[in-house]
Protein backbone atom coordinates (compact mmCIF):
# COMPACT_ATOMS: atom_id res chain seq x y z
CA UNK A 1 0.00 0.00 0.00
CA UNK A 2 1.23 3.48 -0.36
CA UNK A 3 1.35 4.52 3.53
CA UNK A 4 3.94 1.68 3.47
CA UNK A 5 6.31 3.13 0.32
CA UNK A 6 8.20 5.23 2.41
CA UNK A 7 8.93 2.60 5.02
CA UNK A 8 9.84 0.00 2.26
CA UNK A 9 13.00 2.47 1.49
CA UNK A 10 13.38 1.37 5.23
CA UNK A 11 26.05 -0.69 15.87
CA UNK A 12 28.68 1.78 15.52
CA UNK A 13 30.67 4.23 17.78
CA UNK A 14 28.77 6.78 19.01
CA UNK A 15 28.53 10.14 17.25
CA UNK A 16 31.13 13.10 17.84
CA UNK A 17 32.54 11.12 20.66
CA UNK A 18 30.46 12.22 23.03
CA UNK A 19 29.28 9.32 25.27
CA UNK A 20 25.21 8.18 24.84
CA UNK A 21 23.19 7.55 27.26
CA UNK A 22 19.95 5.62 28.05
CA UNK A 23 17.50 7.73 30.25
CA UNK A 24 13.37 8.37 30.91
CA UNK A 25 12.00 10.62 29.09
CA UNK A 26 9.70 12.94 30.61
CA UNK A 27 6.48 12.91 27.94
CA UNK A 28 2.57 13.26 27.83
CA UNK A 29 0.99 11.53 25.27
CA UNK A 30 -2.23 12.13 23.37
CA UNK A 31 -3.79 9.40 21.28
CA UNK A 32 -4.85 10.99 17.55
CA UNK A 33 -7.61 8.70 16.57
CA UNK A 34 -9.33 9.99 13.38
CA UNK A 35 -13.34 10.51 14.21
CA UNK A 36 -14.69 10.44 10.11
CA UNK A 37 -16.71 7.27 9.89
CA UNK A 38 -14.55 3.63 9.07
CA UNK A 39 -11.44 5.24 9.18
CA UNK A 40 -8.62 3.33 10.72
CA UNK A 41 -4.61 3.00 10.61
CA UNK A 42 -3.76 6.51 11.41
CA UNK A 43 -0.18 8.09 11.70
CA UNK A 44 0.46 11.71 12.37
CA UNK A 45 3.63 12.18 10.69
CA UNK A 46 4.17 16.10 10.78
CA UNK A 47 3.31 19.09 13.29
CA UNK A 48 4.31 22.61 13.04
CA UNK A 49 5.16 25.27 15.53
CA UNK A 50 1.64 26.12 16.31
CA UNK A 51 0.44 22.69 17.25
CA UNK A 52 -1.39 21.45 13.70
CA UNK A 53 -0.45 18.01 12.92
CA UNK A 54 -0.93 16.37 9.53
CA UNK A 55 -0.39 12.46 8.10
CA UNK A 56 -3.07 9.63 7.04
CA UNK A 57 -5.48 6.86 7.44
CA UNK A 58 -7.20 4.47 5.64
CA UNK A 59 -10.66 3.75 5.10
CA UNK A 60 -13.15 0.96 4.93
CA UNK A 61 -11.57 0.14 1.10
CA UNK A 62 -8.30 0.53 2.59
CA UNK A 63 -7.94 3.70 0.36
CA UNK A 64 -5.78 6.52 2.19
CA UNK A 65 -6.45 9.91 2.91
CA UNK A 66 -4.44 12.55 4.17
CA UNK A 67 -5.49 14.79 6.87
CA UNK A 68 -4.93 18.29 9.16
CA UNK A 69 -5.70 18.59 12.45
CA UNK A 70 -5.91 21.74 14.15
CA UNK A 71 -6.44 21.70 17.91
CA UNK A 72 -7.96 18.75 19.25
CA UNK A 73 -10.92 17.92 17.37
CA UNK A 74 -11.10 20.07 14.16
CA UNK A 75 -9.98 17.57 11.37
CA UNK A 76 -9.92 18.12 7.61
CA UNK A 77 -9.53 16.31 5.08
CA UNK A 78 -6.46 16.86 2.15
CA UNK A 79 -6.73 14.35 -0.51
CA UNK A 80 -5.10 14.97 -4.10
CA UNK A 81 -8.22 13.97 -6.53
CA UNK A 82 -9.14 10.28 -7.64
CA UNK A 83 -5.21 8.91 -5.71
CA UNK A 84 -4.21 7.56 -2.17
CA UNK A 85 -2.75 10.20 -0.47
CA UNK A 86 -0.47 10.69 2.57
CA UNK A 87 0.48 14.16 3.82
CA UNK A 88 4.17 13.86 5.45
CA UNK A 89 5.58 17.51 6.64
CA UNK A 90 4.03 21.15 6.91
CA UNK A 91 5.83 24.27 8.23
CA UNK A 92 4.71 26.95 10.09
CA UNK A 93 3.22 28.75 7.11
CA UNK A 94 0.84 25.53 7.06
CA UNK A 95 2.41 24.84 3.82
CA UNK A 96 2.16 20.42 3.66
CA UNK A 97 4.47 18.18 1.60
CA UNK A 98 4.16 14.42 0.92
CA UNK A 99 2.79 12.32 -1.95
CA UNK A 100 0.23 10.53 -3.71
CA UNK A 101 0.04 7.34 -5.77
CA UNK A 102 -2.82 6.87 -8.81
CA UNK A 103 -2.62 5.57 -11.99
CA UNK A 104 0.38 6.80 -13.02
CA UNK A 105 2.34 6.15 -10.19
CA UNK A 106 3.91 7.81 -7.08
CA UNK A 107 4.62 11.69 -6.79
CA UNK A 108 5.34 14.07 -4.79
CA UNK A 109 3.19 17.07 -3.50
CA UNK A 110 2.98 20.88 -2.00
CA UNK A 111 0.07 21.88 -0.65
CA UNK A 112 -0.54 25.41 -0.08
CA UNK A 113 -3.78 27.74 0.66
CA UNK A 114 -5.95 24.71 -0.96
CA UNK A 115 -3.91 24.16 -3.86
CA UNK A 116 -2.15 20.97 -4.91
CA UNK A 117 1.09 21.35 -6.85
CA UNK A 118 2.64 17.77 -7.86
CA UNK A 119 6.67 17.79 -7.26
CA UNK A 120 8.38 15.22 -9.60
CA UNK A 121 11.95 14.62 -9.98
CA UNK A 122 12.62 14.71 -13.81
CA UNK A 123 13.67 11.17 -14.85
CA UNK A 124 12.23 9.65 -12.23
CA UNK A 125 9.49 6.68 -12.21
CA UNK A 126 8.37 7.68 -8.62
CA UNK A 127 9.16 10.76 -6.80
CA UNK A 128 8.10 11.01 -2.65
CA UNK A 129 8.32 14.84 -0.55
CA UNK A 130 8.68 14.24 2.91
CA UNK A 131 10.01 17.22 4.57
CA UNK A 132 9.65 21.02 4.79
CA UNK A 133 11.14 23.80 6.24
CA UNK A 134 9.90 27.49 6.51
CA UNK A 135 11.39 28.76 3.72
CA UNK A 136 9.57 25.91 1.70
CA UNK A 137 12.22 24.24 0.80
CA UNK A 138 11.49 20.51 0.20
CA UNK A 139 13.13 16.98 0.98
CA UNK A 140 12.52 13.60 -0.34
CA UNK A 141 13.61 10.68 -2.30
CA UNK A 142 12.97 9.04 -5.54
CA UNK A 143 13.52 6.33 -7.65
CA UNK A 144 15.42 6.39 -11.10
CA UNK A 145 15.13 4.16 -14.38
CA UNK A 146 17.20 1.34 -12.99
CA UNK A 147 15.21 1.22 -9.31
CA UNK A 148 17.87 3.26 -6.85
CA UNK A 149 16.39 5.22 -4.80
CA UNK A 150 18.38 8.77 -4.17
CA UNK A 151 17.43 11.56 -1.46
CA UNK A 152 16.89 14.97 -3.57
CA UNK A 153 16.59 18.74 -2.27
CA UNK A 154 14.29 21.03 -3.73
CA UNK A 155 14.90 24.37 -3.73
CA UNK A 156 13.24 27.32 -5.98
CA UNK A 157 12.10 24.50 -8.32
CA UNK A 158 15.66 23.17 -8.78
CA UNK A 159 16.41 19.52 -7.60
CA UNK A 160 19.79 18.36 -6.09
CA UNK A 161 20.43 14.79 -5.52
CA UNK A 162 21.84 13.32 -2.09
CA UNK A 163 23.71 10.24 -2.13
CA UNK A 164 25.44 9.16 1.09
CA UNK A 165 28.91 7.78 -0.30
CA UNK A 166 28.55 4.02 -0.54
CA UNK A 167 24.97 3.81 -0.19
CA UNK A 168 22.96 1.77 -1.63
CA UNK A 169 19.81 3.79 -1.12
CA UNK A 170 19.60 7.44 0.52
CA UNK A 171 16.03 8.43 1.88
CA UNK A 172 15.99 12.19 2.99
CA UNK A 173 13.26 13.02 5.65
CA UNK A 174 13.70 16.06 7.58
CA UNK A 175 15.58 19.50 7.22
CA UNK A 176 15.66 23.01 9.27
CA UNK A 177 16.06 26.53 8.50
CA UNK A 178 19.44 25.99 8.91
CA UNK A 179 19.59 23.35 5.95
CA UNK A 180 20.92 20.77 8.33
CA UNK A 181 19.26 17.46 6.91
CA UNK A 182 18.34 14.10 8.21
CA UNK A 183 17.35 10.88 6.85
CA UNK A 184 18.77 7.53 6.53
CA UNK A 185 20.53 5.18 4.27
CA UNK A 186 21.20 1.71 3.68
CA UNK A 187 24.93 0.24 3.07
CA UNK A 188 26.12 -3.65 3.69
CA UNK A 189 25.93 -3.70 6.98
CA UNK A 190 22.63 -2.20 6.71
CA UNK A 191 20.37 0.60 7.52
CA UNK A 192 21.99 4.31 9.68
CA UNK A 193 20.78 7.63 10.04
CA UNK A 194 22.35 10.13 8.80
CA UNK A 195 22.80 14.21 9.34
CA UNK A 196 24.19 16.81 6.28
CA UNK A 197 25.18 19.78 7.17
CA UNK A 198 27.37 21.83 4.62
CA UNK A 199 28.52 19.40 2.45
CA UNK A 200 29.85 16.86 5.04
CA UNK A 201 27.82 13.53 5.85
CA UNK A 202 27.76 11.95 9.66
CA UNK A 203 26.51 8.86 10.21
CA UNK A 204 24.14 8.38 13.24
CA UNK A 205 23.61 5.11 14.79
CA UNK A 206 21.59 3.97 17.90
CA UNK A 207 23.57 2.60 20.83
CA UNK A 208 20.86 0.72 22.48
CA UNK A 209 21.75 -2.60 23.31
CA UNK A 210 20.20 -4.70 20.44
CA UNK A 211 19.55 -2.09 18.00
CA UNK A 212 20.31 -2.49 14.59
CA UNK A 213 18.67 -0.10 12.49
CA UNK A 214 18.65 3.32 12.48
CA UNK A 215 16.40 6.17 10.76
CA UNK A 216 16.23 9.66 11.74
CA UNK A 217 12.79 11.04 10.81
CA UNK A 218 13.15 15.05 10.83
CA UNK A 219 15.86 18.03 12.95
CA UNK A 220 14.42 21.23 14.44
CA UNK A 221 15.85 24.54 14.60
CA UNK A 222 17.96 23.71 17.40
CA UNK A 223 19.21 20.60 16.25
CA UNK A 224 16.93 18.42 18.42
CA UNK A 225 16.61 14.76 16.17
CA UNK A 226 13.95 12.64 16.01
CA UNK A 227 13.89 9.02 14.56
CA UNK A 228 13.21 5.60 14.93
CA UNK A 229 15.27 2.15 15.54
CA UNK A 230 14.93 -1.56 15.16
CA UNK A 231 16.33 -4.46 17.11
CA UNK A 232 14.86 -6.97 14.74
CA UNK A 233 11.38 -8.05 16.44
CA UNK A 234 9.64 -4.09 16.99
CA UNK A 235 10.55 -0.37 15.86
CA UNK A 236 10.94 2.20 18.87
CA UNK A 237 11.69 6.07 18.66
CA UNK A 238 13.97 8.05 20.33
CA UNK A 239 15.25 11.91 20.29
CA UNK A 240 18.44 12.92 20.38
CA UNK A 241 20.11 15.86 21.40
CA UNK A 242 23.51 15.98 20.13
CA UNK A 243 25.17 14.24 23.22
CA UNK A 244 22.27 11.85 23.88
CA UNK A 245 19.90 9.33 22.67
CA UNK A 246 16.55 9.01 24.65
CA UNK A 247 13.93 6.68 23.99
CA UNK A 248 10.47 7.68 22.88
CA UNK A 249 7.57 4.83 23.85
CA UNK A 250 4.28 5.14 24.16
CA UNK A 251 3.37 3.02 27.28
CA UNK A 252 1.79 -0.50 27.04
CA UNK A 253 2.78 0.01 23.01
CA UNK A 254 4.14 -2.87 21.16
CA UNK A 255 5.73 -0.62 18.13
CA UNK A 256 5.97 3.30 17.80
CA UNK A 257 7.07 5.35 15.44
CA UNK A 258 7.97 8.69 15.67
CA UNK A 259 7.81 10.78 12.28
CA UNK A 260 7.84 14.41 13.27
CA UNK A 261 9.10 17.30 15.49
CA UNK A 262 8.78 20.77 16.23
CA UNK A 263 10.24 23.60 17.84
CA UNK A 264 8.44 23.11 21.21
CA UNK A 265 10.00 19.74 21.15
CA UNK A 266 6.65 18.02 20.53
CA UNK A 267 7.25 14.59 18.64
CA UNK A 268 4.06 13.30 16.74
CA UNK A 269 4.11 9.53 15.27
CA UNK A 270 1.88 5.91 15.48
CA UNK A 271 2.12 3.14 17.65
CA UNK A 272 0.35 -0.37 17.45
CA UNK A 273 -1.32 -1.29 20.82
CA UNK A 274 -1.55 -4.42 22.60
CA UNK A 275 -4.44 -5.62 20.76
CA UNK A 276 -2.50 -5.02 17.26
CA UNK A 277 -4.12 -1.72 16.23
CA UNK A 278 -2.97 1.38 14.71
CA UNK A 279 -3.34 5.16 16.52
CA UNK A 280 -1.38 8.57 16.06
CA UNK A 281 -0.01 10.01 18.75
CA UNK A 282 1.14 13.49 20.02
CA UNK A 283 4.22 13.67 23.17
CA UNK A 284 4.32 16.63 24.55
CA UNK A 285 7.98 17.60 27.06
CA UNK A 286 6.72 17.95 30.68
CA UNK A 287 8.01 20.83 32.17
CA UNK A 288 9.90 20.87 35.32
Amino acid sequence: MLHHARRALLTMSVLFGVCSAVQAASYSFTTIDIPFPSAHDPAATGINDGGQIVGAYSDSNNELHGFLRKGKNTFTKIDVPNADTAPHGINKYNQIVGFYGDRSGIHGFFYSKGVITPIDVPGANLTEAIGINEYGHLVGDYRDSAGTFHGFLYVNGTFTTIDVPGASLTGPSGLNKHGEIVGFYDDSRGRHGFLYDGGVFTTIDVPFPGAIVTALEEINDDGLIVGIYGDGSALYGFVYDGEMFIPIDVPGATITHASGLNNRGQIVGRYIDSNGVDHGFLATPIKK
